[in-house]
């Protein structure tokens, strides 16, 4: 399988801290299957309580403040996904991949079903031939939750909606960083901007304008840890005329100045 992903079944403290290795470029689901902790994604603290199921996005920043006991880490790349797909399903497979859901509580029912997909994927794992199930496999693991929110509603609205967002998610991965206003959006969509909000917030959970904020902040973050550009050439980078207000709008959304973030990540490294 091209760029091979990565499975690791923790049972042991020390096993647990050698897995979570984060690259660039990897996506992470991280699921706990005993015991309690506590991850650090970014500035955000999260409780690990068994069979919740995080993910996580490349550039993100994360750490155990406290362990859990026994669990799987999920490494994989977008990359693997288009290479093992080839022409079948590509749309489908990479719909999701921007913005997850940060955790997931399965109900008993749900848990069955997550963990049926799991042990597929566990059996299967060493089939280098099967690099399109797999991959299959790992898309249906990400999107379950958004999949379990939207499962009651009307499926041709539901269609509508996917498509809608996946083009959303496309325009703001090409945009993010020249527009932030929302309107921008919904016209290139040719939608109202009111009806964009609804099903952004709907199916995200989170406004046009948080996405694209989100987006911003996470490549905000990744570079302040990955290169030596000031925070002056990052602000500009990143679209904001003003670096006051860059700082200002990090500092709500993270706790922290830029400044202090880069500071306390290097120190973290």
């Amino acid at each position: 399988m091209p760029l091979n992903p990565k499975l690791t079944r923790i049972q042991g403290h020390n096993r647990i801290k050698e897995a979570l290795i984060l690259d660039a470029e990897c996506y992470i689901i991280l699921w706990i299957t005993g015991g309690k902790g506590v991850l650090k994604i970014d500035c955000e603290e999260y409780e690990l309580i068994t069979n919740r199921v995080f993910y996580m996005m490349p550039g993100q920043k994360v750490s155990f403040v406290k362990l859990p006991q026994t669990g799987y880490i999920l490494h994989f790349t977008e990359e693997f996904l288009i290479n093992s797909t080839e022409n079948r399903g590509k749309n489908i497979l990479l719909e999701w991949l921007f913005i997850p859901q940060v955790f997931f509580d399965p109900d008993d029912i749900q848990l069955l079903d997550f963990k049926s997909l799991w042990e597929i994927l566990e059996r299967n794992w060493k089939q280098e031939s099967l690099g399109f199930l797999i991959a299959k496999l790992i898309n249906l693991i990400w999107v379950y939750p958004q999949a379990i929110q939207m499962r009651s509603r009307d499926s041709r609205l539901l269609k509508e909606e996917w498509t809608l967002i996946k083009h959303l998610k496309r325009n703001v991965e090409l945009y993010y960083k020249e527009r932030k206003d929302s309107s921008f959006y919904a016209k290139e969509l040719n939608v109202p901007l009111w009806r964009l909000n609804k099903i952004a917030r709907q199916v995200l959970g989170s406004s046009v304008h948080d996405i694209v904020l989100a987006r911003t902040l996470l490549e905000a973050k990744r570079l302040l840890t990955t290169t030596r550009r000031s925070i002056k050439e990052i602000n500009f980078e990143l679209g904001f005329k003003d670096p006051s207000y860059f700082n200002k709008v990090f500092k709500r959304l993270c706790g922290v100045s830029p400044s202090t973030y880069r500071t306390q990540e290097r120190r973290s490294d």
